[in-house]
C-alpha cells in the first residue's frame, strides 16, 4: 500500500464498495425479479384458467340448452310418436338439421345418433334405416341405464360416443370411439323413455377452443374426476398435475412445480362445472426470464459505464484537494512517488523539525500572507489577540498606534452594461499591478482589490501624519490614474481609529464616506468634501436626516416589470439610486437595496417565471454580487444587468409562446361580458398588464382592444337580427346599450343602414 499512489488506493477502495453495493443490489433484484415473476405467472394462469372453464362450460351448457329447448318441438314430437318410412324426406330433413346444430352449433358437432325403440327407426348423421340393420345395441342399453336414478336425463359421457359403419349386408355397426357425447333420454317428462339422442362433439373443435386461450408460455392438462388424462400439450406436466389433484390442496391458489424436463411452472387449476374436469394451467416462468437476456448486453454494458464514471467523479473529487495539497507542499513540484501521505507525513515532521525551513516559505509568500491577513481583517475573521499577536510576529509588521482605511474606485462615469463591469475590474487589477512602488510603500499593508474597490490601509504615530500621510498617498494616486488610465479616481477615508479589531468597521465608514452624498452646512459649502476633489471623509458625528422612504418607486417597478417597458425599468433604477445618495449610511442604502431587489423578484414571480431557471448559480449569488458592490453608479449597473433584462428577456418569451392562448382567453372575456368590459378589466381578470393585451390583439387581429369590441357588438347585433325575434330595443339592453337610439347610432354608422333595414333585407 505504501508503494501504491494515494488515488489509487482511494479508487480501489471505492471499487471494493461499488461492487459489493452492485453484488447486493443485483442479488436483491434478482431475488425481487424472481418472485415476481412467480406472481406475475400464477396471475396470468389464473387468468387463463377461469377465462378458459368458463368459456368451455358455457358453450358446452348452450349446446345442451339448445338441444333441450328443441326437445318440444312439434318436428321432435313427429319423430318420437309417427313411424318414419323413407317417403318422408321433408320431415326427417327438418329433424336432422336441428339434429346437426342449425348452423348454429354445426362445426361443434362430429356426429350424431337418433334412436327410436317403439317405432324402430334409427336417425343420425349416417341416414335414416331401420332399427333391425343396427348391429351392437347392448351399447344403448348401457345408456339407457347410465344415471337411471338421477332426475336430469340429459348427461355428458366422454370416450364413448357412438359411430354407425355400413357393413356389407346393409347391417349399420354401433360401435364405440375416444371423444365426449352429450346423451339425451326421451320423452323427458315420461317414467320409461324409449328414444335416445347421442350427439359427438368434434375435439377438434373442443382442442382449439383449449389452444386459443393458451399463450406461448402456458401448458395444459385435464384430468376427469378419476384423475385419468383427458387432454395435455405437454407430457412432462401430468404426473405433477396428478400429484396436485391427490393432495388436493391447491384451494384456488396458484402452485410451484417443476416438470419431468426441469422446468419450473406456476399452476392454477379451474374445475368444469358440466363435466367435472380439473384444468390444470401451467405457466413457464423462466421463458418470460429469457425474453429479457437480449436486453442483459446492453444493461451490462451501461452498468460498467456508470460504475466507470461514478468511480473517475468520486475519486477526483476527493483526491483533487489532497492532490492540490501535495503539490503545493511539494518544493520541486515533480510528481510524488508512491503514497502520497506518507511523502505529506515526512513532509509535515521535516517542517516541523526544521523550523528554518517554515521560515524561508513563509518568507516567499509574505507577500500572500499579508494579503490574506488584511482580507481577513475586512471580514472581521481576526478576533483574538493571540492571532493579532502571532500574525504581527510572524510577518515583522510593525504596529502603529493610529490607524484609518482608503477605499479607492475608478471615476468610470455612468457607462451601462456588464462590459463596463468587466471593464472595471481589469483597470482595478491592473491599477494595483502598476501602481508605483512609492505610493505602494505609504501603506502599512498591501493595496488589495476588494468587492469592486481598491482598499489600503494607513497607520501612524499620530493621527495629524497619518492625514498627511492619506492626503499625499490620494494626491498621488490621483495624478497617477490620470495619467496612466486617462481616469480620475474616488477615495472614501475612514475615521481615526487605535483598536486594530476594529479594520471591519473602518471598512465600512470608508464605503460610506465614499458611497454617500456630501451634506452642505450653512455657508451652502459641502462638509463631507475637502479642497482636495473627490476625496470623502467618514463623518463620526453628522447632522442627521429624517428621509422617509419613498415607496412609489417599488410601486413604479412594479408596474414596468409588468407592462415588459424595459426603458421605464431602467428609469426607476436611475432615480431609485440617485435616492439612495441622501440615505444616512451604506447600511440604510442596503435595506432599500434589498427591498428593492425583493420587489423586481416577487414582480417576476407573479408573472409566473422560475425563479430557479433564471438563475441556475443560486438567487443568493445576485444578492451577494449587488449587496457587495460599494459605488451604487455600480449597483445601478448591477441591477439592470442581473435583474431587468433576464426578467424582462423571460417574460417577453414566455407572453410571445403564450400569445395564441392569451387571445383565446381574451375573446372568451369579451363573449362572457357580451363586450361591456374595458381594456383595464380584462387585464385585471387575465393577470397581465393593459398593454400586454392590446399587443397581442394588434399582432394576431391587427386592431385596438376598442377595435375589436365593436366588430364583437356589429357581429353579435347582427347575429341577433337575423337569428333571433328580439326588437331593436332587447337587443340594444342584451348589449348593454343604456338605450335604442345608441344602437342604432352604432349599427347605422359600421353597416350604413339602421338595424331594421338590415333585418328586412336579409
Amino acid at each position: 500500500m505504501r508503494r501504491l499512489s494515494y488515488k489509487y488506493v482511494i479508487s480501489m477502495c471505492i471499487l471494493g464498495l461499488i461492487g459489493i453495493m452492485l453484488i447486493a443490489f443485483s442479488a436483491y433484484s434478482f431475488y425481487n425479479y424472481r418472485r415476481e415473476c412467480q406472481e406475475i405467472a400464477g396471475r396470468e394462469a389464473d387468468a387463463t384458467a377461469a377465462a378458459m372453464v368458463s368459456q368451455i362450460d358455457e358453450r358446452l351448457d348452450n349446446l345442451k340448452q339448445y338441444y333441450i329447448s328443441f326437445a318440444g318441438r312439434d318436428d321432435f314430437k313427429w319423430v318420437l310418436e309417427e313411424n318414419m318410412h323413407y317417403s318422408d324426406y321433408s320431415q326427417y330433413t327438418a329433424v336432422t338439421e336441428i339434429m346437426s346444430g342449425n348452423k348454429i352449433f354445426m362445426d361443434y358437432i362430429s356426429s350424431y345418433l337418433f334412436l327410436n325403440s317403439r317405432t324402430g327407426w334409427v336417425l343420425g348423421s349416417g341416414g335414416m334405416f331401420p332399427m333391425s340393420e343396427l348391429d351392437g345395441g347392448s351399447i344403448l342399453y348401457d345408456f339407457f341405464q347410465r344415471n337411471n336414478e338421477a332426475v336430469d336425463r340429459n348427461y355428458w359421457l366422454y370416450n364413448e360416443s357412438l359411430n354407425t359403419e355400413i357393413v356389407g349386408n346393409r347391417k349399420y355397426r354401433l360401435s364405440v370411439s375416444e371423444g365426449l357425447s352429450l346423451v339425451m333420454r326421451m320423452p323427458t317428462l315420461s317414467v320409461r323413455p324409449y328414444s335416445i339422442f347421442v350427439v359427438n362433439i368434434n375435439m377438434d373443435t373442443w382442442e382449439k377452443w383449449i389452444i386459443q386461450q393458451l399463450s406461448s408460455y402456458e401448458d395444459v392438462v385435464i384430468l376427469d374426476e378419476d384423475g385419468e388424462v383427458v387432454y395435455f400439450t405437454d407430457e412432462g406436466l401430468v404426473e405433477s398435475c396428478k400429484r396436485l389433484q391427490i393432495q388436493g390442496n391447491m384451494y384456488g391458489a396458484s402452485q410451484k412445480i417443476r416438470s419431468s424436463r426441469g422446468t419450473e411452472h406456476m399452476v392454477s387449476f379451474r374445475s368444469s362445472g358440466v363435466l367435472g374436469w380439473k384444468y390444470y394451467i401451467c405457466y413457464d416462468i423462466n421463458k418470460g426470464q429469457f425474453e429479457l437476456v437480449r436486453f442483459s448486453g446492453a444493461f451490462l454494458f451501461l452498468l460498467l459505464i456508470f460504475v466507470a464514471v461514478a468511480l473517475f467523479l468520486t475519486s477526483y473529487a476527493i483526491y483533487r484537494p489532497f492532490g492540490r495539497l501535495v503539490y503545493h507542499v511539494s518544493e520541486d513540484r515533480e510528481k510524488v512517488r508512491g503514497n502520497e501521505l506518507e511523502f505529506l507525513a515526512g513532509r509535515f515532521a521535516d517542517m516541523k523539525k526544521d523550523r528554518q525551513v517554515l521560515e524561508v516559505m513563509m518568507e516567499q509568500q509574505r507577500e500572500e500572507l499579508l494579503e490574506l491577513f488584511e482580507l481577513r481583517m475586512i471580514r472581521g475573521e481576526v478576533c483574538f489577540d493571540e492571532e493579532w499577536e502571532e500574525y504581527i510576529s510572524n510577518l515583522h509588521l510593525k504596529p502603529q498606534k493610529f490607524f484609518a482605511a482608503a477605499i479607492i474606485v475608478m471615476n468610470l462615469g455612468e457607462e451601462n452594461g456588464s462590459q463596463s463591469d468587466v471593464k472595471e475590474d481589469v483597470l482595478c487589477l491592473e491599477f494595483i499591478k502598476r501602481m508605483p512602488e512609492d505610493l505602494r510603500k505609504m501603506a502599512w499593508l498591501p493595496i488589495v482589490y476588494n468587492a469592486c474597490a481598491v482598499f489600503a490601509l494607513f497607520s501612524q504615530e499620530n493621527e495629524d501624519a497619518l492625514l498627511e500621510q492619506m492626503l499625499a498617498f490620494y494626491d498621488g494616486i490621483q495624478t497617477f490614474s490620470r495619467k496612466q488610465y486617462g481616469y480620475g479616481i474616488l477615495m472614501g477615508i475612514s475615521a481615526t481609529h487605535t483598536d486594530y479589531r476594529d479594520v471591519r468597521e473602518a471598512y465600512r465608514e470608508s464605503v460610506s464616506a465614499l458611497t454617500m452624498d456630501a451634506e452642505e452646512d450653512e455657508d451652502g459649502k459641502e462638509s463631507r468634501k475637502t479642497a482636495h476633489e473627490d476625496c470623502r471623509f467618514f463623518l463620526s458625528n453628522p447632522s442627521m436626516r429624517i428621509n422617509a422612504y419613498d415607496t412609489a418607486y417599488e410601486k413604479e417597478m412594479r408596474n414596468s416589470v409588468k407592462a415588459l417597458d424595459r426603458e421605464q425599468c431602467y428609469k426607476v433604477i436611475d432615480e431609485f439610486t440617485d435616492y439612495l445618495r441622501k440615505c444616512n449610511s451604506q447600511d440604510e442604502a442596503a435595506v432599500y437595496i434589498l427591498r428593492m431587489v425583493n420587489v423586481i423578484h416577487i414582480a417576476a414571480i407573479a408573472a409566473r417565471l422560475d425563479v430557479a431557471r433564471l438563475y441556475p448559480d443560486g438567487i443568493r449569488k445576485v444578492y451577494y454580487e449587488i449587496i457587495e458592490v460599494t459605488e451604487l453608479s455600480r449597483v445601478r449597473r448591477c441591477m439592470k444587468r442581473l435583474l431587468i433584462d433576464p426578467i424582462l428577456d423571460a417574460r417577453s418569451r414566455i407572453l410571445k409562446e403564450n400569445s395564441r392562448y392569451m387571445l383565446q382567453e381574451i375573446e372568451r372575456k369579451i363573449e362572457e361580458s357580451r363586450g361591456n368590459i374595458t381594456l383595464a378589466e380584462c387585464a385585471e381578470a387575465l393577470g397581465v398588464h393593459p398593454t400586454y393585451v392590446w399587443k397581442v390583439l394588434k399582432a394576431e387581429k391587427g386592431k385596438s382592444f376598442l377595435d375589436y369590441l365593436e366588430a364583437y357588438k356589429l357581429e353579435e347585433s347582427k347575429r341577433l337580427l337575423l337569428q333571433t325575434d328580439l326588437t331593436v330595443a332587447e337587443i340594444a339592453a342584451e348589449l348593454n346599450y343604456t338605450n335604442a337610439q345608441n344602437f342604432i347610432r352604432f349599427f347605422s354608422k359600421n353597416t350604413g343602414i339602421t338595424p331594421g333595414r338590415f333585418r328586412k333585407l336579409s
